[in-house]
């Protein structure tokens, strides 16, 4: 049986284009779904990277394969299901505006159906940029802009080659990548670098130009994000939450919390 979802960063806005969260999901351990049976008041793009997932368009359930994507309208019906056997990885968008109507026509985009992107490296770097972006601390709203407008037109672009010169940027994308999708390993700066072909000091400016954090900041930002989505919407305790995020120590993990989000994991916990 699915249960409703919720989401503190449903909203709308009067301005042209606002970007309300982003992030990458990985489902590895047990089947997940998602219900919204009113929908949201914002729009969401959720694309499947890899594995399979199962989606509602209207009063279908159609079968969504990696490479593929869809939008879900503001208060439309959304479901998705991942299935944990595939394990899927999915990265998703939700966005409002007064002028998302306009970017969809001049991209040719419409509700109720999947698409394919031709370029789907380009297109999935281009995301990982953007995600890049919007957890930035110093994030700017003209960048994700500029960065949403060109995911929107990659959608329904043909295959194209990638600039030479895009060639580090998808590296550092996939570091970004690997970090959201094995965010409870270790920090591995040697390793991120060998991805990139640069030396460790190249590899962590360049992280930090693109990200304006720090490898470790990152990941504790990353691994802070998905307790928080553990907290609110599953069964598992603190102490769970934490190892599950990566943290042998429940107790730090529980600072390491409070300092980010100004409330510790039990209090957010007991809102519920």
């Amino acid at each position: 049986m699915e249960h409703e979802s919720f989401n503190l960063t449903d909203r709308t806005s009067d301005g042209y284009l606002q970007l309300n969260s982003c992030g990458i999901r990985s489902v590895y351990e047990t089947d997940a779904s998602v219900l919204r049976s009113r929908g949201r008041s914002d729009y969401h793009m959720l694309y499947l990277k890899s594995g399979s997932a199962e989606v509602g368009i209207g009063e279908q359930t159609l079968r969504m394969d990696a490479g593929q994507l869809i939008f879900y309208l503001p208060y439309e019906r959304q479901y998705y299901f991942f299935p944990a056997a595939e394990r899927p990885i999915s990265y998703w968008l939700h966005f409002c505006g007064t002028g998302v109507g306009e970017i969809f026509a001049q991209c040719g985009i419409t509700g109720s159906t999947i698409f394919t992107p031709g370029d789907k490296a380009l297109f999935e770097a281009k995301f990982l940029e953007l995600i890049g972006e919007y957890n930035r601390l110093d994030h700017s709203p003209c960048a994700e802009a500029g960065l949403f407008m060109q995911l929107m037109a990659l959608i329904t672009r043909p295959s194209e080659d990638s600039a030479p010169e895009a060639v580090l940027l998808h590296r550092i994308n996939d570091v970004i990548a690997y970090i959201n999708q094995n965010y409870r390993e270790k920090v591995d700066l040697d390793k991120y670098a060998r991805i990139c072909f640069v030396g460790k000091s190249r590899f962590m400016h360049v992280f930090k130009e693109m990200t304006g954090q720090s490898v470790h900041s990152y990941q504790t930002q990353v691994r802070l994000q998905n307790a928080w989505e553990l907290l609110r919407f599953s069964s598992l305790n603190v102490s769970q939450t934490a190892y599950e995020v990566g943290y042998d120590d429940p107790l730090y993990f529980s600072r390491v919390f409070r300092k980010h989000y100004g409330i510790s994991p039990n209090q957010l916990k007991q809102e519920r």
